[in-house]
């Protein structure tokens, strides 16, 4: 996972805070809490019209994508 996260360029989630409920549609979002936050990277961005969030339990494996095309909504 260390190399997953380096090669995709995570960011360790720290102090940010994020509107998990992008992920409420899945079922199953993310559950960062002050005790198991440093498990969790994420990576955010834009490009070609396309937004982006991804963010990984480095402990699990889990990875939840939230993407939103420009133009499809």
């Amino acid at each position: 996972m260390d190399r997953y996260v380096s090669r995709n360029s995570f960011i360790p989630v720290n102090e940010v805070e994020f509107d998990l409920s992008v992920f409420d549609i899945i079922g199953r979002k993310p559950e960062i809490t002050p005790n198991n936050k440093q498990n969790f990277y994420y990576n955010s961005g834009e490009r070609k019209g396309t937004d982006w969030l991804a963010i990984v339990d480095k402990n699990s494996g889990d990875l939840w994508i939230n993407m939103k095309i420009k133009g499809l909504w």
